[in-house]
């Protein structure tokens, strides 16, 4: 099983907060993991070779949204497939897919 300790990152994209109700932040949420597993069963061989556990939660604390990520991979193949490499790279995709999605949803703060 790979599992990551939580790293922050923090970027600043002016959005306007009030239109995050607990409806739209579960819709991110569940969009976020449905390109995450698109993006893993992308980069893992063997076509759902694997087993994941992923968790995403979105909340909105005052000023700043806050996404966590816990992704967990388990796959019979781990002798020749470096899982950890493949999550690592997801994540990095996934950042710029989260951006641009909650600013399509969310949209900016005309402030």
């Amino acid at each position: 099983m790979v599992k990551h300790n939580k790293r922050r990152r923090v970027t600043i994209l002016n959005l306007d907060h009030s239109k995050l109700d607990i409806n739209l932040m579960e819709e991110i949420a569940l969009i976020i993991e449905e390109e995450i597993r698109r993006q893993l069963d992308k980069r893992i061989p063997l076509g759902r070779s694997y087993d994941a556990d992923i968790i995403v939660s979105v909340e909105n604390k005052g000023g700043e949204i806050e996404i966590s990520l816990d992704i967990g991979v388990l796959g019979a193949l781990d002798d020749v497939i470096d899982y950890d490499a493949i999550v690592q790279g997801v994540i990095k995709e996934v950042s710029s897919f989260i951006e641009e999605l909650l600013r399509k949803r969310v949209g900016r703060n005309s402030q």
